[in-house]
């Protein structure tokens, strides 16, 4: 039993970065119009959500969790019937939420109990950025379909069902700052939008690195002042 905790405590993160993957770089490779393909994004939000839950160092509650994925997975089984723009914006919003609590459940037990940098945590750390990518992909679809015309595609408009896919890619290249031009924004609001994540993206690369070598020292600095059992402490 204790190995079990042990092993989970080691790679709970892995797991949750493991679904990341999935979602951000391996599901858009099939398309909405393969076959199994809802079932397919119904396995990877569970997996979103177990990974989120094994993760048992956070303060961060489980309950916004579940109540985001249940929203996300209701939603979800709409759109397999209907594509009604208002279930399109509840789907959006859920997912939003779901990844915002998984990521403040992530950074709370990176930036508040973790005292070494391990494998786990490195994996906790890239899965956060990944889920910024994701949500500004998110909310730059929110925005598209609150206003349309907000961004341009050089390769034309896309259809609807690709629509998420196409930002999901603009939005890493934005993240990174690398920008390839297929997709720009058009408006002030897009631009306010993207030039945020841009922002963001570095903010979080230099916040997370200061951290990692904070704990680095600080896990050095125990193990320098550790003393041979029985020593007496200098008077």
């Amino acid at each position: 039993m204790g190995g079990e905790r042990r092993l989970r405590d080691l790679y709970s993160h892995g797991v949750l970065l493991t679904a990341l993957v999935l979602v951000a770089f391996v599901r858009p490779l099939f398309g909405d119009a393969a076959p199994g393909v809802s079932l397919l994004d119904s396995a990877l939000l569970a997996l979103l959500v177990a990974g989120a839950t094994i993760s048992r160092e956070s303060d961060f509650p489980l309950a916004p969790v579940y109540a985001a994925a249940a929203v996300t997975i209701g939603a979800q089984v709409v759109l397999g019937f209907t594509h009604w723009e208002p279930v399109i914006f509840v789907f959006v919003g859920g997912y939003i939420a779901l990844l915002g609590a998984v990521a403040a459940r992530i950074g709370g037990a990176l930036f508040s109990t973790r005292r070494n940098v391990t494998t786990d945590v490195l994996c906790g750390a890239i899965a956060v950025y990944l889920i910024l990518g994701i949500v500004w992909a998110l909310a730059f679809v929110a925005l598209e379909m609150v206003a349309p015309g907000s961004f341009y595609f050089a390769a034309g408009t896309p259809a609807r069902s690709d629509v998420f896919w196409r930002f999901l890619g603009f939005s890493f290249a934005t993240l990174t700052t690398l920008g390839y031009g297929n997709v720009a924004p058009a408006t002030h609001q897009g631009d306010a939008l993207a030039t945020a994540e841009a922002v963001v993206g570095q903010m979080y690369v230099a916040i997370v690195i200061a951290r990692i070598v904070a704990l680095q020292i600080a896990a050095g600095g125990d193990q320098g002042t550790e003393r041979p059992e029985g020593e007496e402490p200098p008077a």
